[in-house]
């Protein structure tokens, strides 16, 4: 082949051939390469004399799948209206809405491959699939999960998750975009339609922050952008007022002809068109390394669309060191980050929108969001709240509690110091935490030299007697200054 895998897509690869009879889907975050893993297989399918299908539900994801087999030296067919059919090919690349209306003349294939796959729950991909009874069936997707809390295992039945976030970041294949989010729009009593959030309900709320949209995009003047909108209206709104700001920005949508869009996409690349806006049209398989920012005015009860959203900022580039999330719409607060862990299932009922948002927070002074104590962006560290007094009737049930067996009091204590740190906090605030529950000081050194990180060692200090001598210790961890605290990440 003419390119080469990454080790994380190598172990996609090898675990999706070792699964082949259990019908696997291959879940990656967006931008890490699915589709380059995917090609490889349908390189070792044709090699081992096998017949291939890739499926797609978009024209845009045809042409990209199509070009990438190219690229490695494949030719593949395409089965869509429109185009010549050359069924001698050993691949091609199918349209889900044609393969439909052509049942049941489908092309012949021992692996068929599905990109992606959450949609394939629908009436239209199970019985496109059972005319594949017989093949090797694979689905790819970044987002696992829906709004309806439809099962993938309908159709699949194992996940395949070969890497995650944090191991694309640390081999910079993805970067984490700071993300401000300087609008949180009242969503309460905003009709939904099939679980979202109606965008011709909830359009009068995003109009009006149409000149918050474009001054805090004007005050970080990011660069390449994509802003999502609710509507094609609302989107030619902010587009006219991007330009009337100086900011050469255009519309794309689905009545937009092919050849335009094209062109408007090469200008976005090329950097003469600074902002492209639309409604989802880009938020699935359409990358641009080099976008170096996403705008969201359209907000979302779905995680997966939010996921895909901010996902189209996250590739990396030669010379690209950060990028910047814009959110208008509220869907960080709703969602946390699009990079946060998720527990994956195929069987019903995890509705994508029911996750925990992280314990993320906006910054009041610079409108960041983001996880701790002190905002990595300006600097800012909020008062801490003063802690309420324990009345003589709140200290009689603590001492009440002080029958719980040991390893539960440690368990809880552990859970404490895991936040504190995690928060940025001082080692006091666990032990008054756990004092205010058992009404007595914690008692467990080594959970606190084990568990705890302090990540601002040294930076504070307080000079006290303990016991017989004088000894210097950090304020916020207690430990000597002199010997590094256990795990310390500084």
């Amino acid at each position: 082949m003419s390119f080469q895998l990454r080790p994380y897509q190598v172990r996609a690869v090898e675990k999706l051939r070792a699964a082949a009879g259990n019908r696997p889907i291959l879940v990656m975050p967006p931008g890490s390469g699915k589709t380059g893993a995917a090609v490889n297989v349908i390189y070792r399918a044709l090699k081992d004399g096998h017949r291939a299908a890739f499926v797609v539900h978009r024209r845009e994801l045809l042409d990209q799948a199509s070009d990438r087999l190219k690229s490695v030296g494949l030719d593949p067919g395409l089965f869509v209206a429109g185009e010549r059919v050359d069924l001698s090919r050993p691949v091609q690349v199918c349209s889900i809405q044609t393969l439909y209306r052509r049942l049941p003349n489908v092309p012949s294939a021992q692996v068929v491959i599905f990109d992606e796959a959450h949609h394939c729950v629908s009436d239209t991909y199970q019985k496109v699939v059972e005319a594949y009874s017989t093949s090797t069936i694979i689905g790819l997707t970044a987002t696992p999960y829906r709004l309806d809390g439809k099962g993938l295992g309908r159709l699949f039945g194992e996940v395949v998750e070969p890497t995650s976030y944090d191991e694309l970041a640390r081999e910079n294949v993805l970067i984490f975009p700071t993300v401000y989010a300087p609008d949180e729009p009242n969503m309460r009593g905003v009709r939904k339609v099939a679980g979202d959030y109606s965008m011709a309900a909830a359009l009068p709320l995003m109009e009006k922050l149409t000149g918050r949209v474009v001054e805090h995009w004007l005050r970080h003047r990011p660069g390449r952008t994509v802003l999502f909108g609710c509507t094609v209206d609302h989107c030619r709104l902010l587009v006219a007022a991007f330009n009337a700001a100086g900011v050469s920005s255009e519309v794309l949508h689905y009545a937009t002809p092919k050849d335009e869009r094209a062109e408007t996409l090469l200008r976005l690349r090329a950097g003469t068109t600074q902002l492209v806006a639309c409604v989802t049209l880009l938020t699935e398989g359409w990358d641009l390394q080099e976008l170096a920012c996403v705008s969201i005015a359209r907000p979302t009860a779905s995680r997966a669309l939010h996921v895909q959203m901010v996902g189209r900022s996250m590739r990396t580039a030669p010379g690209k060191t950060s990028a910047l999330v814009l959110d208008h719409a509220g869907n960080h607060p709703r969602h946390g980050f699009a990079w946060d862990p998720h527990e994956y299932t195929l069987a019903d009922g995890l509705v994508e929108s029911a996750s925990a948002p992280a314990p993320g927070k906006q910054c009041p002074e610079c409108f960041a969001f983001y996880v701790g104590r002190v905002c990595p962006q300006c600097g800012h560290e909020p008062e801490p709240e003063p802690a309420p007094e324990e009345t003589d009737e709140q200290l009689a049930v603590f001492r009440g509690r002080r029958a719980a067996p040991e390893s539960e009091k440690r368990e809880l204590y552990r859970a404490m110091l895991l936040e504190a740190s995690y928060c940025n906090y001082k080692l006091a605030w666990a032990r008054h935490s756990y004092r205010r529950n058992f009404g007595v000081w914690p008692r467990f050194a080594d959970l606190e030299r084990s568990t705890y990180t302090c990540t601002r060692h040294g930076e504070e200090k307080e000079d006290k007697v303990y016991g017989w001598k004088r000894a210097v210790r950090c304020a916020r961890c207690l430990q000597p200054l002199t010997a590094q605290p256990q795990r310390s990440s500084h």
